[in-house]
């Protein structure tokens, strides 16, 4: 990357901390392009090491500015515990969208801060076009569907019984194999887990009832909406107890203005190399980082 875009990149992103005043990390991915990897546990990493930090000198604060529709589960969460090996209080800026794995790495965060109409979204778990959230609403519409059958059949005082859900429900798995859906609830109770540790341990530290708050989001996250790609904007995440805070417009432009650059940039080929293409054949990129401690750090 030229001095010159390299600039560019560092003025938007002192701009923010002139307005925060504290150390920034930028965690850019390129929309759909860009997916959390196990690769970028040790890319997070060697940035923070590369600006000479280290894990024997935790530091006070961070702040995230963090753009991403999301990733592997297992990477997310490892990234989460990364951040926390460099940093004790740590607060997440979304200037757009945090979705999914992004969503996350959010929850190990003291403070949420959203951008003007920025979202984040459930955590639920998908496997190819499949959906846990879609599994789990069928199987609902099949209990509902036995619960009208019987209905009827008592008000005609009918001695018969219904098998209507063991057979939509044999239907569902018929279309949808019994292994994939195994693999999404198992996927399902790691990705909880992942949750609750990252609120339990860094969240809700100093809260009295940091297991039930934990336990609560965490089981909202993944149960309570109806699809993956639910939209959790600043309402949503206040609802179910998320310690999100909303931007003033300037935070706002400014992270915005940052995240837009490094789009530009990408499309450009400047940054954001393509490194392969995923189980569908589309295009994956790198991912940009990047710390910028305090002056005289």
């Amino acid at each position: 990357m030229s001095d010159d875009f390299s600039v560019r990149i560092d003025n938007a992103a002192k701009n923010i901390k002139v307005i925060r005043s504290k150390p920034l990390f930028v965690m850019y991915y390129y929309e759909l392009a860009g997916r959390i990897l196990d690769d970028d546990v040790k890319d997070v990493y060697d940035e923070f090491r590369r600006r000479g930090w280290t894990r024997d000198q935790i530091h006070d604060s961070l702040e995230v500015v963090i753009h991403c529709y999301g990733g592997d589960a297992d990477a997310s969460y490892r990234v989460g515990q990364i951040l926390h090996d460099f940093a004790k209080d740590i607060s997440f800026l979304v200037p757009f969208h945090a979705t999914s794995g992004a969503t996350l790495i959010c929850l190990g965060g003291k403070q949420i801060r959203l951008g003007a109409y920025a979202s984040l979204s459930p955590i639920d778990i998908r496997i190819d076009d499949t959906e846990l959230a879609s599994i789990d609403s069928f199987k609902e519409f099949a209990i509902n569907c036995r619960r009208d059958v019987e209905n009827i059949l008592d008000e005609n005082e009918s001695e018969r019984s219904t098998d209507v859900e063991s057979v939509l429900l044999c239907e569902m798995v018929k279309q949808d194999n019994a292994l994939n859906i195994g693999s999404l609830y198992r996927l399902s109770n790691l990705t909880g887990l992942y949750a609750h540790r990252l609120m339990y341990d860094y969240m809700f530290e100093k809260h009295t009832n940091r297991q039930a708050m934990a336990n609560k989001i965490a089981l909202s996250l993944l149960k309570e909406f109806p699809s993956h790609n639910f939209v959790l904007d600043y309402h949503m995440a206040q609802m179910i107890e998320l310690p999100v805070k909303e931007m003033n417009e300037e935070e706002s432009d400014n992270t915005k203005a940052l995240i837009s650059l490094l789009d530009e940039l990408t499309t450009q080929g400047v940054i954001c190399r393509d490194i392969g293409v995923d189980p569908e054949g589309e295009t994956l990129k790198s991912p940009f980082f990047r710390l910028y401690p305090n002056e005289g750090e």
